[in-house]
């Protein structure tokens, strides 16, 4: 395939397919605030406008909420909490027992090692 074809692929299928993929996303998003079919056949405007209206007051709370004293909190405390964990995990790693197989396997090759080294410096 040529650059040009290779250049026509990615306009055809892959931009539409992730542009598919964002548009499918910010409409599951709003889903939850549509209103049943009931309401759709009472009165189709009055339905629709407070789908809209429901849909923007909650993008409003949820701007809102995530600037509030108590989510500054939350999201401290989960970093701290974090942090925590991670650094137990490293040091898990760091002094996690060594198997024996391992630590024979080190022991070989450090004595190979000073074999090889003293073999080195004896022919100086």
């Amino acid at each position: 395939m040529s650059m040009r074809g290779n250049i026509r692929y990615v306009l055809l299928v892959i931009v539409p397919t992730f542009l598919r993929g964002s548009l499918i996303d910010s409409l599951v998003k709003y889903r939850k605030y549509r209103p049943d079919e009931d309401a759709f056949e009472e009165n189709a405007a009055a339905a629709r406008l407070q789908y809209a209206k429901t849909a923007i007051l909650e993008g409003v709370r949820e701007r809102h909420r995530k600037w509030t004293w108590r989510y500054f909190a939350e999201r401290r405390d989960d970093r701290h909490r974090y942090t925590d964990l991670f650094q137990k995990k490293l040091l898990a790693q760091l002094y996690a027992p060594v198997s024996p197989l391992l630590s024979s396997y080190v022991f070989g090759i450090m004595l190979i090692t000073t074999f090889i080294r003293s073999c080195m410096s004896s022919r100086d």
